[in-house]
Parts: C-alpha cells; sequence; structure tokens
C-alpha cells in the first residue's frame, strides 16, 4: 500500500473503507427494496448513487412506497400532522392485508432513516413519495388515485417554502394542461364530457373526471396555503461518504428555487376547480362552468401562477351574480339530497353514513366560500341549506345549520311554510281519520292554510309528532310576536298538542 506521508492512514486504506461503507448503505437500501419487491433493485449500485445526483437515494425508497400504493397513513401517525419525525404504523390502515409488509417495510426504513438521515429525511422522502405517485398517474391517467396521494403525502410536509415549490412543480409539469383541457371541454358541452370525448380531449376516462378535479381543488389549495405562510428556507446536507455525489439537482433543491405565486390568480383558478368539481360530482346539466364568470375573469384563467394579470371584481353585472346564485343553491340541494338515500337499512347506513355526511358538510361550506369571493349574501345560502335539510328529514343537521343564520325573521318565514306542510301530510294523507276531527276544532284560517300546501314539495314530508312540534317551536321563536305569521305559528303549537 502507498503511503501520503504524514501520520495519517494510507489513501488507499482510505478508500477502501469509504467503499465498504458505501456498499453498507447500498445493501441496507436493498434490504428495504426487496421488501417492497420493486423493479429497480438492480439499478442501486455505489456507482448509480454516486451518478444520479444528491436525490437519488430518496427517489429509490420513494418509488417503492408510491409503487406499493402505499398511503400516508400506512407509514406516518397522520394524527399527528404537524410531527412527521417519527415513522409510525397508521393506526387505522386502509389495508390490514399488507400490515406484515408495512410493518417490516417500516423496521428497515427506520434503520436506513438511522444510516441516511439527510438522504431519507421525511421532509425529502414525503416530497420524493409525493413526485412519485404522480409520475405513475401522468402515465396511467386512469390511475387517479396516485394523484390523490401525491397531494396526501404533500400535505404532511411541514414547511411551506419546500411544500409550495413542489405543489408549483406538480401543476405545472402535470396537472395544468389537463385542467385547462378539461374546463374548455365542459364549457363546450355544457355538462359532464361522455367517457370517449373525455379520453380524446383530455386524456382522462369519464368515471376518473371528478376525482381528478377533487384532486386538482386540493393540489390548488395546498399552494393556497403555502403561499401564505411563512417558513425559512431549507437547508439540504448530504452524508459525508456520499458527499462526492454529482448529477441532477435533487426535487427539493429544485422545488426551493420555484418562483412565489400570486394569491388572487390561485384563488380564481380554485373557484374554477371548486366548480368544475361540483358538476363532475352531481352530475349537473346545463351548466358552463367558465360562464360563471366575466370577461376579465375568463382571460385570466390559465395565466402561470406567478403572473398577475387584471382578476375580476366582485362587481359583476346582475345576470351573472343571478347565474351564481342559482348554480350555487344547486350544489347546495344536491349535497343535501347525497344524505337522502342513507336513511335506509341500518347496515346501508352504516356503510355509506360517514362518506355521504361528509359530502354533505363540505360542499355546502365550499359553496359559502366560493359566495364570499363572489360578493354574494351567504345567508341566503345558509337558509337554503336549513329548508333543504329539513325537507329530507334531517332535522339534527338542520338546527346546527341554524344556529348561524342571520336573519332570524326570514328564516322563520320560511321554516313556517316546511311545518305546516308537515302537518298538512300528517293530519291530510298518513292520518286522515284523526285529520277530519282535528281540522274542526282550528279557525278557518288555519284550515284553510293547511290544505292550500302542498307536502309533496318536501323530499320527505313524514316527520313523527315530537320532531314537527321541535320545528315549530322553532319557528315560533324566530317569528316577530303580533305578525299573521307568527299567529299563525301559535295555532300550529297548539293543533300539534293535540296531535300528540
Amino acid at each position: 500500500m502507498s503511503s501520503q506521508g504524514g501520520d495519517g492512514p494510507p489513501q488507499d486504506l482510505e478508500d477502501w473503507s469509504l467503499l465498504v461503507k458505501q456498499l453498507e448503505d447500498v445493501l441496507a437500501l436493498k434490504n428495504l427494496l426487496r421488501v417492497g419487491k420493486t423493479n429497480n433493485i438492480a439499478e442501486v449500485t455505489v456507482s448509480k448513487i454516486l451518478e444520479g445526483g444528491r436525490g437519488s437515494i430518496s427517489e429509490a425508497v420513494a418509488y417503492m412506497i408510491a409503487s406499493l400504493e402505499l398511503h400516508p397513513g400506512d407509514l406516518y401517525d397522520t394524527s399527528m400532522t404537524h410531527s412527521t419525525e417519527k415513522m409510525e404504523l397508521g393506526t387505522e390502515s386502509a389495508h390490514s392485508t399488507q400490515s406484515t409488509t408495512i410493518r417490516n417495510l417500516q423496521g428497515y426504513l427506520i434503520e436506513l432513516q438511522k444510516r441516511l438521515p439527510h438522504s431519507l429525511e421525511n421532509e425529502v422522502l414525503l416530497c420524493n413519495i409525493c413526485w412519485e405517485n404522480a409520475i405513475i398517474w401522468f402515465k396511467d391517467l386512469d390511475k387517479v388515485q396516485h394523484l390523490g396521494d401525491a397531494t396526501e403525502y404533500l400535505k404532511l410536509v411541514t414547511n411551506a417554502v419546500l411544500r409550495h415549490g413542489v405543489a408549483s412543480m406538480l401543476w405545472h409539469r402535470f396537472v395544468k394542461k389537463k385542467f385547462q383541457a378539461l374546463a374548455q371541454l365542459m364549457e363546450k358541452v355544457g355538462k359532464v364530457p361522455k367517457d370517449r370525448l373525455s379520453r380524446k380531449e383530455v386524456g382522462i376516462g369519464e368515471a376518473y373526471m371528478p376525482a381528478f378535479a377533487g384532486f386538482t381543488v386540493d393540489l390548488i389549495q395546498i399552494l393556497r396555503e403555502a403561499n401564505c405562510e411563512v417558513n425559512e428556507m431549507p437547508v439540504f446536507n448530504i452524508e459525508p461518504i456520499w458527499q462526492t455525489v454529482r448529477g441532477p439537482s435533487s426535487l427539493v433543491e429544485q422545488a426551493i428555487e420555484q418562483k412565489i405565486t400570486n394569491y388572487g390568480l390561485l384563488t380564481h383558478h380554485y373557484n374554477l376547480a371548486v366548480i368544475m368539481s361540483a358538476v363532475l360530482t352531481f352530475n349537473m346539466k346545463s351548466a358552463k362552468v367558465m360562464t360563471l364568470f366575466d370577461a376579465k375573469g375568463k382571460h385570466a384563467f390559465f395565466n402561470d401562477f406567478t403572473q398577475h394579470p387584471l382578476l375580476p371584481s366582485q362587481n359583476v353585472d346582475s345576470a351573472l351574480t343571478s347565474s351564481r346564485k342559482e348554480f350555487l343553491s344547486r350544489i347546495v340541494t344536491c349535497a343535501v339530497s347525497t344524505l337522502d338515500s342513507s336513511q335506509g337499512s341500518p347496515t346501508h347506513q352504516a356503510h355509506q353514513g360517514p362518506k355521504k355526511d361528509a359530502a354533505a358538510t363540505k360542499w355546502p361550506a365550499l359553496v359559502l366560500e366560493l359566495a364570499k369571493d363572489f360578493g354574494l349574501d351567504l345567508d341566503f345560502f345558509k337558509r337554503q341549506h336549513v329548508i333543504e335539510l329539513y325537507s329530507g328529514g334531517h332535522d339534527k343537521k338542520a338546527e346546527e345549520v341554524l344556529m348561524t343564520v342571520n336573519d332570524r325573521e326570514f328564516m322563520g318565514s320560511q321554516l313556517l311554510l316546511v311545518a305546516g306542510r308537515r302537518v298538512a301530510h300528517y293530519l291530510l294523507e298518513s292520518h286522515k281519520m284523526e285529520g277530519v276531527k282535528l281540522l274542526t276544532n282550528v279557525s278557518p284560517v288555519l284550515s284553510k292554510w293547511l290544505r292550500s300546501l302542498e307536502p309533496g314539495q318536501l323530499r320527505r314530508p313524514e316527520a313523527d309528532v315530537q320532531s314537527i312540534a321541535m320545528l315549530i317551536h322553532h319557528v315560533a321563536n324566530y317569528l316577530p310576536e303580533g305578525t299573521p305569521e307568527y299567529e299563525l305559528a301559535i295555532s300550529l303549537v297548539d293543533l300539534v298538542q293535540s296531535m300528540s
């Protein structure tokens, strides 16, 4: 062995020692990849890592995790979204059959993170898993859940600069052109595009479009939130034995170099994405998505998010305001209607309930968000939400929303009709014999009014006496005393007491 002089070890001995340590890292990495049975194991060598850039180790692990279709909850304790420092098995894994594989994978990954704390730092790994999922989706656009997984992993990145950069790259590299093509196609046909046309123009099948639009909403929202947060610029290190690595910049290095986005333009596209998602989710007809924006708004669409085009104001003509109000009202109706089919058997409710409840809560909240941006009356949509819930017989949920309404008198007037129709259905349709007897003892005004109502205007007019009584109690509290409507409400209170 040759010596370079001095008291230190010979240079070739240092080189061999370095190579041994690198081979140990490669062996540990290969052991992890074998658990995932991925097809990139042969590509993992010392020379490949040294030539693959500073992100090559994280990319190899991320590719395996994305290929296994593992969700964030399978690897991380996602209940602690502000601390992803520990790898913990998801408490409610959606893939219980894979639990053994996941446990083995986590064991190897934890050990590998100890060996490579910089290359496999959680922030770095999360970004790369996000990116690899997006690549898988882009190669096969029907695998839309991979785009969803990409956004879910990205949400766990705690540094806003990094999260913003990766989200911006995702948008430009994978999503923007597809989103633009879909928006223009939906504007052209005015409804959900058929499968053949959708595949031709966008490359995505009809069955996968609602999910794609929903994940696009998530991605733009990630950008909006990261845009508003202030974080220090992250610093990325690499292990001493891999300092000689060369090759392309890593994903995270590219991400932190991305330009800051225009929040107003992000919100403008977010509104369009939510509208598109609603049309696709609820299969809404006669809905030209871009017609809900004025000329200035249409011109601003599909500009680069770093640009600053003129954006629309809330001062639009009355026809556009009316169209927006009508469209958002349809969304509220569609959202609440999803609850109606879950009123069947207990088994059906157990399987469908949580999902339908989430949709019925999510969409009215999104409507309020859009209404605020459009400068519309928020209380109008809150009142509509209450009426739709009572119409479908979802009284408990209606009472929760009722607490948020500001115009109590107007709300009382609307609820009076709902209560009246329930009473009319009870007395004139479901309990006719009792109804004939009871209606002979009420005032002619009340009797005539009840007979003039159409219970069929409620989606679910059937209600027990206790529910009817509770609703009328709310009505009487909301209406001002001394008005004709208040007198009707008091008469209904007396009538319902005799019914019970």
